[in-house]
């Protein structure tokens, strides 16, 4: 009952985000459709005759002023700018903040499995396995899976709507700035495709800095910090060899996986790089993909073979029960799985984070207003 609610929960997620990308597809398309000439002349020469189209935009409230300086903590500078444009939005600020709680509720899910499957070792260790006990646990694995699936899937529409909303303050920000730029100076067709597109892309990739990354990242470290936490009160000394094997293979990880970065930041910032060097820094990465693969793959079987060795060792020795031991490893092998992903979450959040800077960078500079009409009230671009 409980994988058939978590397959439930994880299908609907599934879908809302191939709707979403269905949606930002044709959205795409229809920005290929516009001519940004016309966008980027000044607001004064805006002029179209009765044949031509006109498109009116959303209508977006007014930003309040940021009480954070460009050159202030770049923390505090995300704070207060989430906590800004939030508060342009009824009640998204309650809707982050509840999609986040209960994302790190879905983390408890794992530590409460483990708990039940721990008792259904003790009823079946026995010469005879205690239907009681195993009735209960079932019953127990049923409320954990519909928990589970509420958690999920309210969690994952409170911070999807917090996030869509913020898109479009993100898209308001990066508009203003680039009307600026316009103002300073020509630019032709190709050089407009490109800012814009490349405002859409920053836009895309600063929302998600929201949702999925960040609620996954509370998911996962509840998840990790429970587990590890409930295997030191049952056998410490089997929970830290698998933890410092943990910290072991999770370093080396994330230094492959920050150098991965690097070399991709590298080859797509330098686009006059020679063949040789990018077919040569394409089999570098390949390599450290490959072998990032690798310790994810034998991880797991390499912190059971250590862990299951240190077990008989205690259980024949009788320093702990079979039960104690048996929770430490289920609740390190549950840890390590979420911990190999974290490196590729982490190289992600930092990307979004690098928009996210930038974007309110750009809301902090205050000459970006300069020659911006106000947009209190709707829009409209004509060409």
């Amino acid at each position: 009952m409980a994988l058939i609610a978590d397959s439930i929960s994880t299908t609907i997620t599934y879908h809302y985000l191939i709707k979403k990308g269905v949606y930002a597809a044709l959205y795409i398309k229809n920005l290929q459709k516009f001519d940004y000439r016309f966008m980027l002349t000044r607001y004064c020469n805006r002029r179209c005759s009765v044949d031509e189209i006109t498109l009116t935009l959303i209508t977006v409230p007014e930003f309040k002023n940021s009480i954070v300086s460009p050159s202030g903590n770049s923390i505090i500078r995300f704070i207060n700018g989430t906590r800004n444009i939030l508060c342009n939005y009824h009640n998204h600020k309650l809707f982050l903040l509840v999609g986040f709680i209960l994302a790190i509720i879905y983390g408890l899910e794992q530590v409460a499995y483990n708990i039940v499957m721990g008792e259904i070792f003790t009823a079946m260790l026995g010469d005879t396995p205690n239907i009681h006990i195993l009735t209960l646990c079932a019953i127990q694995l049923s409320a954990i899976g519909f928990a589970v699936f509420i958690s999920q899937t309210v969690s994952t529409i409170l911070i999807a709507i917090a996030s869509e909303h913020m898109a479009v303050s993100f898209h308001v920000i990066l508009s203003r700035h680039l009307l600026k730029m316009a103002d300073k100076e020509l630019f032709n067709k190709s050089k407009i495709n490109t800012l814009v597109d490349e405002n859409v892309s920053l836009t895309s990739e600063a929302k998600s800095f929201y949702h999925p990354y960040l609620s996954e990242l509370m998911t996962r470290i509840t998840s990790i910090s429970t587990n590890i936490i409930l295997g030191f009160i049952y056998s410490w000394e089997i929970t830290l060899l698998g933890f410092i094997f943990i910290l072991l293979c999770f370093s080396i990880q994330i230094e492959l996986e920050f150098e991965l970065l690097t070399y991709c930041y590298k080859c797509t910032g330098n686009r006059r790089i020679p063949k040789n060097a990018k077919l040569l820094k394409s089999c570098k990465d390949s390599v450290l993909r490959a072998v990032n693969f690798s310790i994810v793959q034998t991880f797991g079987f390499a912190l059971k073979a250590l862990c299951y060795a240190l077990t008989a060792f205690i259980c024949y020795h009788q320093y702990k029960h079979q039960t104690q031991a048996f929770m430490s490893v289920i609740t390190l092998f549950t840890a390590s799985q979420e911990i190999v992903q974290l490196p590729n979450l982490i190289g992600k959040l930092y990307k979004s984070w690098q928009a996210v800077h930038q974007i309110f960078a750009c809301m902090n500079n205050k000459s970006c207003r300069s020659y911006m009409p106000s947009i209190s009230k709707s829009i409209r671009l004509e060409y």
